[in-house]
């Protein structure tokens, strides 16, 4: 039988620090990966709108005009260490006499955008008398629901989490809808919490009978009385 060769003391520590050193070089291994994933910077506002322009979902208008872009912004929804989600706030187009806003989500752990959309109930009435749009021969009734990804005159309120979006059927103001959605923290989305529509245009009443009408309006969601 051939003789096992036998290890010195020195030769026994010498390979003893040689195992010690392979979990440490396995974590340094590790924490360059990590390092290599580490979350990425914030994406700037002309990085968002270049993402917005190549979207198929929504055609906005392209043009590089400083005065439509002014009002873009980026506001930071939530962070947690280095993880952070930031909303973008993004001129659309002027639809008649008013402006729509496209919102996008970004979440720095995977570095991409994320076009928003936002449930909308489809719905029909009808009136009395097309002359004179106050009274309704068929009441407001919900017969569905859409998603929009651009809102008309959409604002992001930073305090309370909220995105509302007025869309105005008269120069007047006098009638329309308005929506609002709350931002989700557990799916990084605005879920609807309110929906109302105003059907009437008192203008075309005498002004004598227009205060009765002023300021009513239908709520559509949520549900109930």
């Amino acid at each position: 039988m051939p003789d096992v060769p036998s290890l010195s003391r020195d030769g026994t520590k010498t390979m003893l620090r040689s195992l010690l050193l392979v979990p440490a070089i396995l974590a340094l291994g590790q924490i360059t990966h990590a390092q290599d994933i580490r979350p990425q910077e914030a994406p700037s506002l002309t990085q968002a709108r270049i993402f917005l322009h190549q979207h198929t979902d929504v055609p906005c208008d392209d043009r590089d005009n400083p005065n439509l872009t002014r009002a873009d912004r980026v506001e930071l929804l939530s962070a947690s260490g280095r993880v952070e989600t930031r909303l973008y706030d993004l001129y659309c187009d002027n639809s008649g006499a008013q402006t729509t806003r496209v919102f996008l989500v970004w979440w720095s752990f995977d570095g991409r955008f994320r076009l928003l959309h936002f449930a909308s109930p489809v719905f029909t009435f009808q009136y009395r008398d097309e002359a004179v749009r106050v009274e309704l021969a068929r009441p407001v009734s919900v017969t569905g629901f859409e998603t929009l990804t651009a809102l008309p005159e959409g604002k992001f309120d930073p305090a309370t989490g909220t995105i509302t979006s007025t869309t105005p059927w008269s120069l007047q103001g006098e009638a329309g809808t308005t929506g609002r959605w709350k931002l989700n923290h557990a799916t990084t989305r605005f879920d609807l919490v309110s929906y109302t529509v105003d059907p009437y245009h008192e203008s075309d009443l005498p002004p004598p009978q227009r205060p009765a009408w002023a300021g009513k309006s239908v709520r559509l969601f949520p549900f109930g009385p």
